[in-house]
């Protein structure tokens, strides 16, 4: 039988062993808890970007040695158009009373009747021809007719019309008759305004520009480009048919434009504008950030093939590189310590730290956990 020491010692090796699983559990919560946090540290700071502009001379040879000479062309390109317009206001106007009337001739002879023949309706409405014809004998044929009075009407049918100017022991014989309903019909007409020719030249403008550009850069230049601030239109000539308050279904506008285009290589014109800028150290990546400048034509000489422009470029400022050294002397130090070291280092205006899964007082993750991000502090 087990003696009363030997289940004392098989207590106490238990007691031992139950101490021992739960510091293992704690460290190996805390080493999980390690090896999971993160931390995120925002540093706000003032980030000013540095323009240079300068103005160079551009032609087809330039000047050797001379940093504010550039080389260019000169490109011109007329071009014409023509623009059909309808005219944006409308209005309802009513139409002459008009039909079409069937003169029978029932007689033995033929019968001519001129233009303006008078037709007088049943319900005594005088309608007039608008064209001469000759009715066959024991014939008919139809003839477009409109009554002297456009509210006149309706005219009903079947009718019969008198031709007034005849004999009247022939009006019985020779007369004019419907099969259908004469009404006047209510016509939707187009009044042009001086707003629609207005805008018939800008749009024939824009028209006329959009393919002037393209023509332009169709052609061949090489590794030159032509921007849209290098460009002068100029229109020569502008025509139309449009009549103000009159009522026109459609009018046309006409247009000539020409134009003129100065074709450079943005990164010839980047190049220099940096040349000479021996205090600014700017490393290859630095110099692939920078936009393409922005141009703008300063004087423009024809005659002798050359220009003037003015050329700009901002120089974006570059963000603080921490040393992976600092990153990991960041452990263990509070966002007050971590604040006050980016304020003295990179004169940081507002220094944000967020810890992952929770925050505690001080940072306690592992150096490739902690992420820094610079940005450009609010105004």
């Amino acid at each position: 039988m087990p003696s009363i020491d030997n289940a004392r010692i098989y207590s106490h090796y238990r007691y031992i062993l139950w101490i021992f699983i739960l510091i293992s559990l704690i460290i190996t919560i805390i080493l999980v808890f390690y090896s999971l946090s993160s931390a995120k540290i925002t540093v706000f700071i003032p980030m000013q970007s540095t323009a240079i502009s300068k103005e160079f001379t551009i032609s087809a040879n330039p000047e050797k040695n001379n940093s504010f000479s550039i080389g260019g062309e000169i490109l011109e390109e007329d071009l014409s158009d023509t623009l059909a317009v309808r005219p944006a206001k409308t209005e309802s106007k009513e139409q002459i009373l008009s039909g079409s009337i069937t003169i029978i001739n029932n007689s033995s002879k033929d019968q001519p009747l001129v233009s303006g023949t008078r037709l007088l309706s049943e319900n005594g409405i005088l309608f007039r021809t608008n064209k001469t014809i000759a009715v066959p004998a024991r014939r008919s044929v139809q003839v477009e007719a409109k009554a002297d009075d456009a509210a006149a009407g309706p005219v009903l049918a079947p009718q019969k019309f008198t031709i007034v100017a005849l004999w009247p022991g022939l009006q019985d014989k020779i007369y004019g008759a419907i099969s259908d309903l004469i009404i006047a019909e209510t016509e939707i007409v187009r009044i042009t305004e001086r707003g629609d020719i207005d805008k018939a030249k800008l749009d024939l403008e824009k028209i006329l520009y959009a393919k002037g550009l393209a023509a332009l850069r169709a052609k061949n230049i090489g590794n030159l480009k032509i921007t849209d601030n290098l460009i002068i239109k100029e229109m020569i000539d502008f025509s139309h048919t449009g009549i103000a308050d009159k009522a026109q279904a459609e009018f046309t506008a006409e247009g000539k434009m020409r134009l003129t285009a100065i074709a450079v290589d943005p990164e010839s014109v980047k190049s220099a504008l940096l040349t000479g800028q021996e205090n600014m150290v700017l490393s290859k990546e630095s110099i692939e950030r920078i936009a393409d400048p922005v141009l703008k034509i300063s004087s423009l000489d024809l005659k002798n093939d050359s220009a003037r422009i003015i050329a700009k470029i901002t120089i974006p400022a570059n963000s603080p590189k921490t040393d992976p050294f600092i990153v990991k002397s960041l452990a263990g130090k509070t966002p007050n310590e971590i604040a006050e070291y980016f304020k003295r280092s990179v004169y940081a205006k507002e220094v944000e730290v967020k810890m992952s899964p929770i925050n505690l007082p001080v940072l306690l993750s592992p150096a490739e956990n902690i992420k820094i991000d610079y940005v450009p502090s609010p105004l």
